[in-house]
């Protein structure tokens, strides 16, 4: 019993005990390389996936870039452990 439970305090230290780092992608940031296509973020987030990063969330954002215009970007934010 006593191994087992010394078992489950060190998995739960070792979770509490993780560090993350996040990284912020956008359309904007040039990651994209031009038009952004849906065959284009896959690439991206394979990419990033290869160094051991993890989708977290993602949302759109509006952004005015000039003139009065709106323009929609897509914000993804990733994670890894460090």
């Amino acid at each position: 019993m006593y191994a087992i439970n010394l078992a489950l305090l060190i998995a739960c230290y070792t979770m509490l005990a993780m560090n993350y780092e996040y990284k912020v992608v956008t359309q904007s940031n040039g990651v994209f390389s031009g038009k952004f296509s849906p065959a284009k973020l896959e690439e991206v987030l394979n990419h990033y996936a290869a160094q051991g990063w993890m989708v977290k969330g993602m949302a759109t954002a509006e952004t005015r870039p000039g003139l009065g215009k709106v323009r929609q970007e897509l914000v993804i934010v990733l994670q890894r452990s460090i």
